[in-house]
């Protein structure tokens, strides 16, 4: 692992503890983190995928990222909650 690897390190796990605490990661199925304020999680069994931005407010992203998963259910499509979500609603776009 690269030092850039490792500086990215702490989010993963951060993201899986939080992921595996909502019934979220064994759906996962890939972790993208371009740089840390660009992360997206891949739900290829969902033909999902989700950008969650930076992991502030972490648990209330992947708990809104999992009511969309059931929601659109057999909608593939983009989840994106990369923003504030005390002042701005979630999106959910459907692949066309």
């Amino acid at each position: 692992m690269c030092t850039e690897d490792l500086e990215k390190l702490p989010s993963v796990l951060k993201i899986m503890e939080l992921a595996q605490a909502n019934d979220l990661s064994s759906l996962i199925t890939r972790i993208v983190i371009g740089d840390l304020e660009n992360i997206k999680l891949v739900f290829e069994t969902k033909e999902k995928t989700a950008y969650i931005g930076d992991t502030s407010n972490l648990n209330t992203k992947l708990l809104t990222i999992k009511a969309i998963l059931e929601k659109e259910e057999g909608n593939a499509g983009e989840i994106f909650v990369n923003m504030d979500l005390n002042k701005e609603k979630p999106m959910f776009r459907q692949r066309v």
